[in-house]
């Protein structure tokens, strides 16, 4: 039978604007999916007084030992995963959020 409902194993998501005493408040509802949480944190912008930016990656449970190594790349914009699904087969997983002015994101790229 074909599953019309299907759960993603991976999530991403950007923008989330919360701090790390913030995502303390919103684990128990990010943890729907029984996996590891990679968390990346926004940072205070002074020029608009609030948090800005952020990002994660949400894992299922099925993934959580085949991940082999995680990190943040650039604080509160870029962060990696690297699955192992076998000896010969290795995904990694990049969540960039790139900022909306361009010579914003020329200085990331």
């Amino acid at each position: 039978m074909l599953n019309t409902y299907p759960k993603p194993d991976v999530i991403i998501i950007q923008e989330h604007r919360l701090s790390h005493i913030d995502y303390t408040e919103w684990v128990p509802q990010l943890e729907f999916m029984k996996g590891p949480i990679f968390w990346n944190a926004a940072v205070y912008s002074a020029r608009e007084d609030s948090l800005a930016d952020g990002t994660a990656i949400l894992t299922s449970h099925k993934l959580a030992e085949g991940i082999t190594a995680h990190g943040v790349i650039v604080r509160s914009r870029v962060q990696y995963i690297i699955l192992e699904r076998s000896r010969a087969i290795k995904t990694g997983i990049l969540n960039i959020y790139s900022p909306n002015y361009t010579r914003f994101r020329s200085n990331l790229w």
